[in-house]
C-alpha cells in the first residue's frame, strides 16, 4: 500500500532576494521579477492547474499542510527546492537588462540547462537534494566507497554529533559538515543554505547503532525536520512519529466537558509529548507532563481566574480575538505570582505545562509549575510557535474521546493523574484524573511529585504525605462516598512532629466519639485544615523533583 501524499501549500517566493519576499498571485511574482531584478518573464497562460511533484498534493489552507512547494510564476511547474525554480525560472525568461547583475548568471544558468536537457524521447530527470547519508558521504568524498567504509564514516560523524548542511550554487549542491549550532546559524543567515534532514530509510538500511529503531524513522514538515535534525537528542526524536495540530484535533481541544466529559481526559493525553517549536527563533521545547483545567467554574472548581484586579483585566490563556495560526489554540506564557508558567488554552480548557525539556539545545528539563527555559510571553512568540504531537499521545486520545465511559487516562498509576492543586479538598473536580505524561517520559520516575505522589518519594516520609495519598486513593475509589478513617488520622499522629502534628490533630478533633469515619468530599472543614498542610510539603516536592529531573535528563539521553 503505497503512502498517503504530502499536503503541501502552494507559494510563491522570490528566488533571488535575500530576505523572505512572497506573493499571493503570480502577476505580482512577475511584476517583482520585472521592476526588482530587471527580468521580464513570459506570462503564464490562464486557467492551468499547478502541477505538484510525485508524492504531493496541494492544499488551500496553510494551516493543514506538512510543507510548501515554490511555484513558477510562468508555467505550472512546482518544487520543493527554492533554487531548483530560480534555475527554472530562465527558459522563461523573455528579456533581462544587460546592466542587470544577474545577466551573468542568468545566461550561464540558461546554457547549462539547454545543455543538460534530455532529448524528447528521453525521460526527464527531476533534480532532488540529497539525503542525509548522501550529503555526508559527498561532504567526507565517499560516495564511491564501499558499504563497509560508508557505514564507518556515518558512525564516526554520527559520534561526533556532526550534521551535514548543503549549499546550493548555480543548480549545484555541496556539502559540509559541522555542529547543529553551527549550521542553525547559517541557515538563518543565508538561503542558500539549508540543514539536511535524515530521511526515512527501510529497516534493512538502517544502522541499528544509529538509531532506536529502524522502522521509525519518518519524514515530517520541513521545520520539525530540522529541528529534529540539529537536535541533541536527534536519536531519540527520531524513534517518533508527530503531526501537526490540526482543525479536528484543534476541535477536540474545544469541545464542551459538560456534554462530553471524558473529553477533560483526552485532551491531557492530546497534548502530552508535544512539541512547541516557535519558528521566530528556532526554540523549542517537548511537553512532557500537562495538567488540564475547565475554563467554568461549573466544570472546574480550579478554572482559570478571568475578570479585573485594581481595575486592570487579568490576563489569560484564552485565544484572543485575532487571526491566530490555529483556530481557538493558543500557546502562551502567564506571568503568575509564582513565576512564568507556560499554557496551550483553548476555549474550553487551559493546559498547564508542568514538565518540559529544550529540544534545540542541551539544558536541564524544567519540573514544576513554573517554566523559565521556554517563554512566549510576547504576543509575536506565541504567533510564531507551531504545535506538533506524537501519533502515539495522538492515538490514545481518540481513544479515550470514543469512550464515553473513560474516567481516566489510562489504568497505570491513578494517583499519579491527580493534578497538583493547594486547595478545596471537599470538592470532586479537584480529583479529577487530567494529568498526562508523553510517551517518553511515562515511567513513574519521570513524572513531577504532587501531594497526593509525594508518598511515593524514596528519600524521606511525611506523615502529610502519607494523608493525602490516602485522601486521593479514596475518593478515586469511591468518589462522592469516600470516608477518611479515624485508623489512618491515628498513624498519621504517631508517625508526625511539630507543625504537621497539630494540623493532623486538629482532623483527629473532627471525629465525634464513637464515630470511625468521616466524608471527604463536602466537608469543609475537613478541606479548610488539609489546605494547611501544603506550603510546608512544597520544600520537599521541590527536592524530589530534582529526582525527576535527572531521570528526566538520562532518559532522554540514553538513545
Amino acid at each position: 500500500m503505497p503512502p498517503p501524499p504530502v499536503k503541501a501549500h502552494a507559494v510563491h517566493h522570490c528566488s533571488f532576494c535575500t530576505k523572505t519576499t512572497i506573493f499571493t498571485r503570480k502577476g505580482s511574482h512577475l511584476r517583482h521579477l520585472e521592476n526588482k531584478h530587471d527580468m521580464k518573464l513570459v506570462s503564464a497562460k490562464r486557467g492551468v492547474e499547478l502541477e505538484a511533484p510525485p508524492g504531493y498534493v496541494v492544499v488551500e489552507s496553510c494551516e493543514t499542510a506538512d510543507t510548501v512547494l515554490f511555484c513558477c510564476p510562468s508555467c505550472p511547474r512546482m518544487d520543493i527546492c527554492l533554487e531548483s525554480i530560480g534555475k527554472h525560472l530562465v527558459q522563461h525568461l523573455e528579456s533581462v537588462a544587460p546592466d542587470s547583475p544577474l545577466q551573468t548568471e542568468m545566461h550561464a544558468s540558461k546554457s547549462s540547462i539547454r545543455s543538460r536537457s534530455p532529448s524528447p524521447s528521453s525521460p526527464s530527470v527531476k533534480r532532488h537534494c540529497r539525503s542525509h547519508d548522501d550529503a555526508v558521504l559527498h561532504a567526507c568524498q565517499l560516495a564511491d566507497a564501499s558499504d563497509i567504509d560508508k557505514k564507518k564514516t556515518l558512525f564516526i560523524v554520527d559520534a561526533l554529533s556532526l550534521k551535514p548542511l548543503s549549499v546550493m550554487a548555480n543548480g549545484v549542491e555541496s556539502n559540509a559538515l559541522a555542529h547543529p549550532h553551527v549550521i542553525q546559524q547559517a541557515v538563518a543567515d543565508a538561503a542558500s543554505v539549508r540543514a539536511v534532514g535524515l530521511t526515512k530509510r527501510t529497516f534493512y538500511a538502517a544502522d541499528s547503532s544509529k538509531n532506536a529503531c529502524g522502522h521509525c524513522c519518518v519524514e515530517h514538515p520541513v521545520a520539525l525536520q530540522q529541528l529534529i535534525t540539529s537536535s541533541p537528542y536527534r536519536r531519540l526524536l527520531e524513534t517518533r512519529h508527530f503531526v501537526e495540530l490540526t482543525p479536528d484535533l484543534g476541535l477536540l481541544l474545544n469541545r464542551d466537558w459538560l456534554i462530553h466529559p471524558q473529553l477533560k481526559h483526552a485532551a491531557a493525553q492530546l497534548l502530552a509529548g508535544a512539541i512547541l517549536l516557535n519558528s521566530s527563533n528556532g526554540q523549542a521545547v517537548m511537553v512532557n507532563c500537562v495538567e488540564v483545567y475547565g475554563r467554568t467554574k461549573a466544570i472546574d472548581a480550579h478554572r482559570e481566574h478571568f475578570g479585573s484586579i485594581k481595575g486592570h483585566t487579568m490576563d489569560t490563556s484564552l485565544p484572543p480575538p485575532i487571526p491566530i495560526k490555529y483556530k481557538d489554540v493558543w500557546p502562551t506564557t502567564l506571568s503568575t505570582g509564582d513565576g512564568p508558567k507556560l499554557i496551550i488554552g483553548s476555549q474550553t480548557c487551559n493546559a498547564l505545562v508542568t514538565s518540559s525539556m529544550r529540544l534545540d539545545r542541551r539544558e536541564l528539563p524544567s519540573v514544576g509549575a513554573t517554566t523559565f527555559s521556554f517563554s512566549l510571553s510576547e504576543r509575536s512568540d506565541a504567533l510564531a510557535t507551531q504545535i506538533f504531537f506524537d501519533m502515539e499521545s495522538v492515538q490514545r486520545a481518540l481513544e479515550i474521546a470514543n469512550d464515553t465511559t473513560a474516567t481516566a487516562i489510562d489504568v497505570i498509576h491513578l494517583v499519579g493523574q491527580l493534578r497538583q492543586l493547594n486547595s478545596k479538598y471537599d470538592d470532586l473536580t479537584t480529583y479529577f484524573l487530567c494529568r498526562a505524561s508523553g510517551p517518553i517520559t511515562k515511567a513513574h520516575q519521570c513524572q513531577p511529585y504532587s501531594l497526593f505522589t509525594l508518598h511515593e518519594f524514596d528519600k524521606g516520609r511525611s506523615a502529610a504525605a502519607a494523608l493525602f495519598n490516602g485522601v486521593a486513593a479514596s475518593v478515586i475509589a469511591n468518589g462522592r462516598d469516600a470516608l477518611l478513617r479515624r485508623d489512618d488520622i491515628q498513624d498519621a499522629l504517631d508517625a508526625s512532629t511539630g507543625n504537621v502534628s497539630k494540623i493532623i490533630n486538629e482532623i483527629m478533633a473532627l471525629f465525634k466519639d464513637e464515630q470511625d469515619t468521616i466524608p471527604i468530599i463536602k466537608n469543609t472543614a475537613l478541606s479548610k485544615i488539609l489546605e494547611k498542610l501544603p506550603p510546608l510539603l512544597h520544600p520537599i516536592i521541590a527536592t524530589a523533583n530534582k529526582s525527576v529531573q535527572s531521570a528526566i535528563n538520562a532518559t532522554f539521553n540514553v538513545a
